[in-house]
């Protein structure tokens, strides 16, 4: 579901889920928590985030957030080297690869003046270190760039 191998690459093997402006690894917004433990790598482990928030946390280094009243899953981060846009970008991928990719489509995201992240539509990259991509972020409005700011690094 959501995967394909990359011919010619260092990761021809490996499994490649695909990251897009409506889902990632084939798993979409707004589904209930149950729907992302095959996309992701089976049970997760949960955690109850200030803001009204929870994340559940998977083993396929991908975390899903909801909020706490209830709902659908209003983001997704990732931060493994498995998840891939169709232009080949993702985690781990330095800036310039992103840049090169999307251009002038980018649109920086600064905290204190520095940029930390490129917003892409529903696209975040988080950039902390500003030279790689650290996640990957989907969501609407409701969930902030921050989420991915302050996840885990590829």
């Amino acid at each position: 579901m959501g995967s394909l191998a990359l011919a010619g690459s260092a990761t021809a093997t490996a499994p490649v889920f695909r990251i897009t402006q409506t889902s990632i690894a084939g798993a979409k917004l707004g589904l209930a928590r149950a729907a992302y433990r095959k996309p992701f790598g089976g049970a997760p482990k949960v955690a109850q985030l200030e803001g009204g928030l929870t994340r559940l946390d998977f083993p396929r280094r991908a975390s899903v957030f909801f909020r706490s009243s209830g709902g659908g899953a209003i983001g997704i981060v990732v931060w493994g080297e498995q998840y891939r846009t169709a232009a080949r970008v993702g985690p781990c991928s330095s800036v310039a690869q992103v840049k090169r990719a999307y251009g002038t489509g980018l649109r920086p995201f600064r905290l204190q003046g520095k940029i930390v992240g490129y917003r892409l539509g529903k696209l975040f990259f988080a950039v902390k270190s500003g030279k790689r991509v650290d996640v990957v972020q989907l969501s609407s409005s409701a969930l902030p760039p921050y989420a991915a700011l302050n996840s885990l690094s590829c």
